[in-house]
């Protein structure tokens, strides 16, 4: 019985297929073909799209987000606004993807991560 249930363990593991490993995106040509003018959705329903021309537009907690982007030296770069806000300030980022799923780590790399379904 104990080999059946670790065979069909092992079947299903075969059967799925390795799991993609994250890819950072390193150049601003890499990220302008991959990402950009495409909306991204968090994986808690915030929504945001790097546009062509430098803005940044989405919808973030319900509140209208603005502001602008730029790529430098291996990172995206990007300072909004939420709503009424204030600038949040430019933080630069880590961009990673795997499949149609986008990563991004605030501070270089060194901060929070979020995950995000390119459409």
């Amino acid at each position: 019985m104990m080999k059946s249930v670790f065979a069909a363990s092992a079947l299903v593991v075969l059967a799925s297929g390795p799991a993609l490993a994250w890819e950072r995106v390193t150049t601003e040509q890499q990220f302008r073909d991959r990402v950009v003018d495409r909306q991204i959705v968090t994986d808690e329903g915030n929504t945001y799209t790097s546009h062509a021309d430098g803005r940044v537009t989405g919808t973030w907690q319900g509140h209208r987000m603005v502001g602008g982007w730029q790529w430098h030296q291996g990172f995206w770069c990007r300072n909004v606004r939420v709503g009424q806000g204030q600038e949040t300030g430019t933080d630069c980022q880590v961009i990673e993807l795997q499949g149609n799923q986008l990563r991004s780590t605030r501070e270089q790399g060194r901060g929070t991560s979020g995950v995000g379904t390119i459409q």
